[in-house]
């Protein structure tokens, strides 16, 4: 905790996360659009975010600011996808990310059009539709990691693998989506040779509940 009133957090190399004592004003009395500017930190963490950072400046010596903020901005609209997925995982609405994006927009944060690209932080504007596309995306694939538990709980590998891995093309750094599927694929080959996965299933697969509390 950083005490000053900047409304800002961040996440750092060592996957920590750092907030201004001056975010809490911005968001009011709202868990939801807490919980999900703490989550887009959390995205950063474990997508690796700053040391991808670092990295790119390393392998790119002579790569240009604009490059490197192009990076930053990209890297920003991550962050936004994978917030709305853990918002929703922990039962708050990512609608709280919307709501704060607005609240700074209405206090005057907006990046104006002709300094977007001097910037690291793609403007609000933009950063509220793609949040929305997100939330319709995350009803659309999440529901497949679900169906694919079903598939596979009944013994049925082919459509298990299939839902897996289209939940896997709308969030491939979700990593019990891709423990599950290594699941799905033994389980298919183990199956084929007559053996029983009754035992096995329950303690290697990883549970996640995608739609509990969502939208309240």
């Amino acid at each position: 905790m950083i005490q000053n009133e900047e409304i800002n957090a961040f996440a750092y190399i060592n996957d920590s996360i750092y907030v201004h004592t001056g975010l809490f004003t911005s968001v009011g009395s709202s868990i939801d659009q807490l919980a999900f500017v703490l989550a887009h930190e959390l995205a950063h963490v474990l997508m690796k975010h700053p040391a991808k950072g670092d990295e790119f400046i390393n392998k790119n010596p002579n790569a240009t600011e604009e490059q490197y903020l192009k990076l930053s901005r990209e890297m920003e609209f991550e962050a936004d996808k994978y917030a709305v997925l853990y918002t929703m995982r922990a039962g708050y609405s990512p609608l709280g990310g919307i709501e704060w994006f607005n609240n700074m927009t209405n206090d005057g944060y907006e990046y104006t059009p002709h300094t977007m690209n001097s910037v690291t932080h793609p403007n609000f504007t933009a950063r509220v539709v793609e949040v929305f596309k997100h939330i319709a995306t995350y009803y659309e694939y999440a529901r497949n990691f679900e169906y694919a538990q079903i598939y596979l709980n009944s013994g049925d590998y082919k459509n298990s693998i299939a839902s897996y891995n289209k939940f896997l093309s709308a969030y491939p750094n979700f990593k019990e989506g891709y423990n599950n599927l290594a699941v799905a694929v033994l389980s298919q080959k183990i199956s084929q040779k007559g053996i029983n996965l009754e035992v096995l299933l329950p303690t290697t697969l990883s549970k996640v509940d995608f739609f509990t509390n969502l939208l309240q």
